[in-house]
């Protein structure tokens, strides 16, 4: 990494990661930088460097030149059913932003002979919005904008359609229980969708619903899922111990891990699957139940609950053979866990209420 000080350039720093990514130190405001990236094996033989990519730091608050959030659910013209009629928006980040603008539009949904309505406007600092309810049988078209810190808006997104159907109306069967053994349900279309946020026409509405009705993961108060929020260690423990054995007996930490405190609610997940190997502690003797899980810790995890086959082939380019987890990434392509992984599996990820429902999920779909 380069610095454009006092008319030239400096040394570099250098900087080096096993991943596909990495994230630098504080940088200065208002300088040029630029830098390059070569892969080095484990013999230490370093590949050419790529070329120079270059950027700068703004302070002055005054940049209008923010970016623009690319929409990513739900995709155009998406037919939406889930009840309550609460449609999930979710974008990509734009770095310099502090919060972001929607605005959200109704075709013909008023008496005026104007086809669109004039826009309700939101504002959230999170990468998603779960709109109130809406409109059966209208389409509607939203667009999102990012505002820095001294509020200077970026520019607005392309409009993305979608609309409610509900030609169903709400004669939908209520999910039926299910155990381990029971085969999963493949196709939701003639049941409720337990929460408002989720789609059943997605693979993460799908799993989401599945889990429920096995009693593995509920929903909150709101009656949302909440697929975006991250995992930690004791949540993974608790769905992973009910999607295997689909009741946990109460036990106690008797000492085991400091910080896993007798009466929590996770005490008796955390302990079962240590008995049962599934995991570890830290060498200070916490367990760190708060800690969110990543991808690398998650495979393990799953594979040590339903005691899978090890050391499978995998094509991930970022999974080096002598990396502690390696020996759990062939479960990903056996079993289909991750499907939006494809060259890279990014092991160091947080995982989201999304992904380890799919995983689990796939598993029980495909095992």
């Amino acid at each position: 990494l380069f610095t454009f000080i006092n008319g030239s350039w400096g040394s570099p720093t250098n900087h080096s990661t096993t991943n596909s990514y990495y994230t630098t130190p504080a940088l200065a405001g208002d300088y040029y930088y630029y830098f390059r990236v070569r892969a080095l094996n484990s013999s230490g033989t370093a590949s050419p460097w790529s070329d120079n990519r270059y950027f700068s730091y703004d302070t002055s608050g005054n940049s209008t030149n923010l970016g623009t959030p690319t929409i990513m659910w739900p995709l155009n013209n998406t037919v939406l059913t889930n009840y309550p009629r609460k449609a999930y928006l979710e974008w990509s980040e734009v770095g310099s932003a502090s919060k972001y603008e929607i605005q959200l539009a109704c075709e013909f949904c008023s008496n005026s002979k104007a086809k669109w309505t004039n826009p309700s406007t939101y504002t959230t600092s999170n990468l998603y919005y779960t709109t109130p309810a809406l409109a059966g049988d209208y389409k509607f078209r939203f667009k999102v904008r990012a505002i820095n810190s001294k509020n200077i808006a970026g520019s607005w997104s392309e409009y993305r359609y979608f609309e409610y159907d509900t030609s169903g109306g709400t004669n939908k069967k209520t999910l039926p229980p299910a155990e381990y053994e029971d085969d999963v349900i493949t196709n939701y279309d003639d049941y409720e969708n337990p929460f408002s946020d989720t789609d059943l026409s997605t693979l993460e509405g799908i799993a989401a619903a599945e889990l429920y009705r096995r009693g593995i993961i509920g929903g909150y108060e709101d009656g949302e899922f909440k697929g975006y929020r991250t995992v930690n260690r004791a949540e993974i423990a608790k769905f992973l111990l009910l999607a295997k054995y689909g009741e946990v007996s109460s036990v106690k930490n008797n000492g085991k891990f400091s910080d896993v405190k007798e009466g929590e609610w996770y005490v008796k997940y955390v302990v079962t699957a240590y008995n049962k190997g599934i995991i570890n502690g830290y060498s200070d003797g916490t367990f760190k139940p708060g800690n969110p899980v990543s991808i690398a810790e998650a495979l393990k995890m799953i594979a040590l609950t339903f005691n899978l086959k090890l050391n499978l082939s995998y094509d991930f380019k970022d999974v080096d053979s002598k990396d502690w987890f390696a020996k759990y990434a062939g479960i990903v392509e056996k079993y289909d866990l991750l499907p939006k992984k494809d060259k890279y599996l990014n092991p160091g990820s947080k995982m989201t209420r999304n992904e380890v429902a799919v995983a689990i999920y796939q598993y029980l779909k495909n095992k």
